[in-house]
């Protein structure tokens, strides 16, 4: 699906100013000590096709509107950090909002 290849062509674009937004940020919320293992399961993740849909429609069972913003202000975040948000990443973060059920007036900046 074209989610799928919008996701892996973001997954082969990703800067290192974006993954060490990535690391900061595990390295905040989880100790030192999570971040090797955290960083295994992401390049496993991004080695492999994404079911967008499929895992937006997981996510959507199990957090709260609160923990969506949340999570759609910090992969915001991640494609601020290198300076340029591209199209290719604000679709995709469109796409997570509709998908996560987001309306377009709830603030995600």
């Amino acid at each position: 699906s074209s989610e799928k290849n919008a996701l892996s062509d973001l997954a082969e674009k990703v800067m290192k100013s974006e993954l060490d937004y990535v690391k900061n940020f595990i390295r905040r919320s989880f100790g030192e000590a999570a971040l090797q293992d955290s960083l295994k399961i992401l390049k496993a993740a991004l080695e492999k096709p994404l079911d967008l849909p499929e895992v937006c429609a997981q996510i959507k069972l199990y957090v709260t509107a609160e923990q969506k913003l949340q999570l759609l202000h910090y992969l915001v975040g991640i494609a601020k950090a290198d300076g340029i948000v591209s199209e290719i990443e604000l679709k995709a973060i469109r796409d997570i909002a509709s998908y996560l059920g987001v309306s377009k007036a709830e603030p995600v900046r």
